[in-house]
């Protein structure tokens, strides 16, 4: 009998227990001791279990939509299930399209390089930069060369030709004025010593 007093007492104390925490029961319910209030006590116990079950989804919310800041909202689960839709299409297009990706990726199309050891490089750029100077000189020469070609030498010898004859000829009048002169100054001097 000790026992069905101990389990008496255990519920007594949690009635009290209840009844502090705001889950009074009605002052029938207390009067009664017998079978009655036992299985009124389980139906209690079962009331509390289910508002507890709810309080703790409850807490449990709020800490998700704390801790995710607002993650858990409508609004924002849609905009991350149209995130995710994105990349899932994305994804699917890459695994759709890989074979001709790693193609690409394996094979490039090699339009403006050449495959060549990197310490030939250097001498390569030295080359390319040679071939471009004398691409230059060979542009320069040509335009000389044609420029040549295309002028009028027997007009120009005939030029030159009289130009030597008119050269010839102040020569010789230089000549003769650079001796007239020199026979004034001895003329000059001739006087100054008399």
């Amino acid at each position: 009998m000790s026992g069905s007093e101990g389990f008496m007492k255990q519920n007594s104390t949690f009635l009290s227990l209840a009844s502090q925490f705001g889950f009074d029961q009605p002052e029938q319910e207390m009067a009664e001791k017998d079978g009655d209030s036992f299985g009124s006590t389980l139906l209690l116990i079962t009331t509390l279990q289910e508002d507890i079950s709810r309080l703790k989804l409850k807490e449990q919310q709020a800490a998700l939509s704390k801790r995710y800041a607002g993650l858990t909202q409508p609004s924002s689960l849609a905009w991350l299930l149209e995130d995710l839709s994105n990349l899932s299409t994305h994804l699917t297009y890459i695994t759709n399209n890989s074979a001709s990706l790693q193609h690409k990726l394996t094979n490039p199309v090699i339009s403006n390089s050449l495959p060549i050891n990197s310490s030939l490089h250097t001498p390569l750029i030295n080359i390319t930069t040679l071939l471009a100077e004398v691409s230059t000189t060979s542009d320069t020469a040509t335009a000389a060369a044609e420029w040549i070609s295309n002028q009028d030498w027997t007009d120009a010898k005939n030029r030159l030709d009289l130009g030597q004859q008119h050269t010839e000829k102040l020569a010789a009048r230089l000549r003769s004025a650079a001796f007239k002169i020199q026979n004034f100054r001895e003329g000059l001097e001739k006087l100054k010593g008399c």
